[in-house]
């Protein structure tokens, strides 16, 4: 039980092997699942009951957190666990894996220093067109309060298209593909290193002279491969052609691996506690962010932005 404590993203395989080598003992994989599951429970609760206690974490957060939105669905006709929408009043202000499985979907932003801004997440059955959307309809409200444009950066699936344009289409936004996505399956059908680093010089220049440089070698190296970039629409991947109205320069969506990574100890725990330490997170994050910022400089830069012009 020690080891599930100090280890509660491990896999059954890992016990497998531990009562092996400690204690010459061989259990099936099923035993150490099982093992795995009963030690979690003990700690945090069962899955069943936390799935119950939602309604009530929804009118905690909210008492104990104004301002802050907590809201959950089920399904109307199996009574089933649809989704639960928790985005904290911090993060409104700011923006102006488990027994069953399941997805979250998050909403998260990089503040003036560059750092992840956590803004919202939804906690549903599976990630398809129809929980995106959901999850977009009750954020939209609240994040298209001031007339700032707003950037997405995605992956772009058929549902998160869909869903931004449905629940975002009366205010002015940007939605861009994460080049790191586009690459990936240009590589599928254009590999080399070489094209590599001239395709992402193209992606990040910041005007035309040295877009058309780049991609002027990326057509004398393959010329297949430029016109398959070029099919796609050039103000969804390279900066040059962003909207002057944006305020992000990003060509990717990076800091979305970094969130997960972020989270990734929360994912075995039951959804109320995960819910509970994920908000742990939230407020250690903007606070630790708030007393640095007290020790910057009062000369309108943030500190990221201020080395960056020492550099150069």
């Amino acid at each position: 039980m020690g080891y599930v404590s100090d280890h509660i993203n491990c896999k059954p395989s890992a016990i497998q092997s531990r009562m092996q080598r400690k204690y010459k003992v061989k259990i099936s994989y099923r035993t150490a699942w099982h093992a795995r599951h009963i030690c979690l429970e003990k700690f945090f609760g069962s899955f069943e009951d936390s799935y119950r206690w939602v309604p009530e974490l929804c009118r905690q957060i909210m008492e104990t957190n104004p301002g802050s939105i907590a809201t959950w669905s089920k399904d109307g006709v199996q009574e089933q666990f649809n989704g639960l929408f928790v985005m904290y009043k911090a993060s409104l202000d700011g923006f102006l894996n488990g027994k069953y499985g399941g997805m979250v979907l998050a909403a998260m932003g990089l503040d003036n220093n560059n750092g992840i801004f956590p803004i919202a997440i939804y906690i549903c059955r599976n990630e398809c067109k129809e929980t995106w959307n959901n999850f977009l309809s009750i954020l939209a409200p609240y994040v298209t309060l001031n007339e700032n444009p707003i950037t997405f950066i995605s992956d772009q699936q058929k549902g998160l298209i869909d869903g931004v344009a449905r629940q975002f289409g009366h205010v002015r936004h940007h939605h861009r593909f994460c080049f790191r996505h586009l690459y990936k399956n240009m590589k599928s059908k254009y590999p080399g290193a070489y094209l590599e680093e001239l395709v992402w010089r193209a992606a990040k220049s910041y005007n035309e002279v040295d877009y058309n440089y780049w991609m002027d070698q990326v057509e004398a190296l393959n010329p297949d491969a430029k016109i398959w970039l070029e099919k796609h629409p050039k103000e969804e991947w390279t900066r040059h052609k962003f909207d002057h109205t944006s305020n992000c320069e990003h060509i990717t969506n990076n800091f979305s691996e970094s969130f997960n990574n972020w989270i990734l100890k929360l994912r075995p725990l039951p959804i109320c506690k995960f819910v509970m330490e994920y908000e742990k997170l939230v407020m250690e994050t903007l606070y630790k962010r708030e007393q640095l910022g007290l020790t910057w400089s009062l000369n309108g830069l943030v500190e990221r932005a201020e080395n960056r012009l020492k550099r150069h």
